[in-house]
């Protein structure tokens, strides 16, 4: 007798996501892993400069009075809309988040405002930055110098659907803004338990008026 034939199964694999990216210029620089393959991020460069706000008004049409030696230069709390050159979409169900780079925040205050910011599957325009001076000093920023990264992140689309009253649970609540917050408070505080207390050298840092003193709970 024949013995019976195990027959394989295949099973068909889903093909890896990639990022595509159009060049709108041809000097265009493509996102790039700043260190490893295995980074989440990708860099992206600074192409061309579309606005600067400044005392939330479009200073646009000015554009040539911040840009020194081929530099854009930002002020305090100035922002800018960045342009780089390139369109970009891994396709439907991800979206492209739009972040700061750590070392310009830390560095120089250069922040990526709505951080992330997102960029949709079916977007199809040119890949903008929204940069701003957080900083004291002016700040400037070199044409194809990185100045933020982008992360594409997966999306579920989730039905809405109207309800009476949410799930219980059992500890959050309606407990919001601050409530899981546990800091030192005055020493103002006649209340206060000792070992909460700050240093005597940083009580400045910590004086509340009498009304807002917090409970610090264990």
């Amino acid at each position: 007798m024949e013995k019976n034939k195990k027959t394989k199964t295949t099973t068909k694999t889903e093909a890896a996501p990639k990022l595509l990216v159009q060049k709108i210029y041809e000097d265009a620089k493509l996102p790039v892993k700043p260190k490893t393959t295995t980074d989440a991020g990708y860099d992206v460069f600074v192409h061309n400069i579309k606005y600067v706000y400044t005392s939330d008004k479009i200073a646009g049409q000015k554009l040539k009075d911040h840009i020194h030696d081929e530099k854009l230069m930002l002020a305090h709390g100035q922002r800018a809309l960045i342009g780089t050159g390139i369109k970009a979409t891994v396709g439907e169900g991800w979206e492209i988040q739009v972040r700061s780079r750590s070392g310009k925040v830390l560095k120089h205050g250069l922040v990526v405002l709505n951080s992330p910011g997102t960029v949709d599957a079916e977007y199809r325009g040119e890949l903008g930055i929204i940069l701003c001076n957080t900083g004291q000093a002016h700040q400037y920023v070199e044409f194809g110098e990185a100045v933020a990264q982008i992360v594409p992140k997966r999306v579920e689309h989730l039905e809405v659907e109207e309800v009476k009253e949410l799930p219980k649970v059992e500890k959050r609540g309606t407990d919001g803004f601050g409530s899981t917050d546990k800091r030192p408070v005055s020493r103002q505080n006649p209340n206060q338990d000792p070992k909460f207390a700050p240093p005597p050298h940083l009580d400045n840092l910590y004086a509340t008026p009498k009304h807002l003193y917090i409970d610090v709970l264990e």
